[in-house]
């Protein structure tokens, strides 16, 4: 016999702001919710918009009967989204491929701005175009709850690998870059980027114009020429993606907002 919302109680994992979400779409479409654990729970995964105006819900039955999965898609149908079916091990390799590695780089931009005792914006290098969009996207991850990263990178074995690599990409470059060894270093970019990116998309204008972007800026003085800037963390994300054979955008059911407009950031840059 089946659950009903008369005599079923939603147990929410996580009461961060996509739960807090859940519990009150739950709640208007007549579910309730227990003040305190219970035996029965859903374990739910993040929706992400990945068409227009089309809200894909992934769901996961791991160690649940039929019954059990069709009660999960009668609770969440009140989302309106279309339901996306995966395994666990699945969702992990999604997951990894869209966020692991981008967001390993913007958190090592903050902390190297820790370490030198420095705010980005009062820094004249770091003022305007590229480096408004590189600073607003790390203080928005740094804004974020610490235990999704520490799912994304620690918990989630999908992901040790890309970070590995990623960490091998930087210091490759890095290499490459200190020992002015430049053509080496174009060809390895360059051959990244064409295994990352579809073709036909080198003409294409991805990144906003320099004057649209320092609107963004943190700086309250004016801009001044910007001296030589690598980007080494934005094209070891994409090296990354190449030496392990990872394509994003064909991951981004799992993605979120911050891991798509990195995406387009790198993209951009790359084909420069």
């Amino acid at each position: 016999m089946g659950f009903t919302k008369e005599d079923a109680m939603i147990g929410i994992i996580g009461m961060g702001d996509m739960g807090k979400m859940y519990a009150q779409r739950l709640s208007m479409a007549g579910w309730s919710q227990p003040e305190s654990s219970t035996t029965g729970m859903i374990r739910r995964s993040l929706p992400a918009c990945t068409d227009d105006n089309v809200l894909f819900q992934v769901l996961i039955q791991h160690r649940a009967s039929d019954e059990s999965l069709r009660f999960v898609e009668n609770v969440l149908s009140c989302f309106e989204s279309k339901f996306v079916y995966l395994t666990g091990e699945m969702h992990d390799r999604i997951t990894a491929d869209t966020q692991a590695v981008t967001h390993a780089a913007f958190l090592s931009m903050g902390t190297a701005w820790r370490a030198n005792n420095q705010f980005p914006w009062e820094i004249s290098r770091w003022v305007g175009g590229i480096e408004n969009v590189k600073i607003n996207i790390t203080l928005r991850i740094y804004s974020n709850k610490w235990h999704v990263y520490a799912g994304l990178a620690i918990l989630n074995p999908s992901a040790k690998e890309q970070i590995r690599q990623y960490a091998e990409s930087v210091t490759d470059l890095y290499k490459l870059m200190i020992e002015g060894r430049r053509e080496e270093l174009k060809q390895r970019v360059k051959a990244a980027g064409a295994a990352v990116f579809k073709e036909g998309t080198e003409g294409q204008d991805l990144l906003l114009k320099d004057e649209v972007l320092d609107r963004f800026s943190l700086s309250k003085g004016p801009r001044e020429a910007s001296p030589p800037n690598s980007h080494l963390s934005l094209l070891a994300i994409v090296d990354c993606w190449s030496k392990l054979g990872i394509v994003p955008y064909d991951h981004m059911i799992c993605s979120t907002p911050v891991s798509t407009n990195i995406d387009h950031l790198v993209h951009a840059w790359i084909i420069r």
